[in-house]
């Protein structure tokens, strides 16, 4: 497996939106658009690589997702 690092500009609405699909209310419908379980999880893998970039980086929204991900 190998590690890439993506520089993205993304606006605002775009950050949310991909907050939103990193919540765990969820992550059961994101399973359902995957063909397959191993997709399913590598994007949510993704999904939460971007979202720890963001908190690292002090994004208040991500920091808040994290947080209730990191509670459930």
């Amino acid at each position: 497996m190998q590690t890439t690092t993506l520089m993205l500009d993304l606006k605002d609405h775009e950050i949310s939106a991909l907050l939103m699909l990193c919540r765990c209310d969820h992550r059961g419908t994101l399973a359902q658009l995957c063909d397959s379980p191993e997709q399913a999880s590598a994007l949510r893998s993704a999904l939460d690589e971007i979202a720890w970039q963001l908190a690292s980086s002090g994004h208040e929204g991500a920091i808040a997702a994290l947080s209730q991900l990191a509670v459930e």
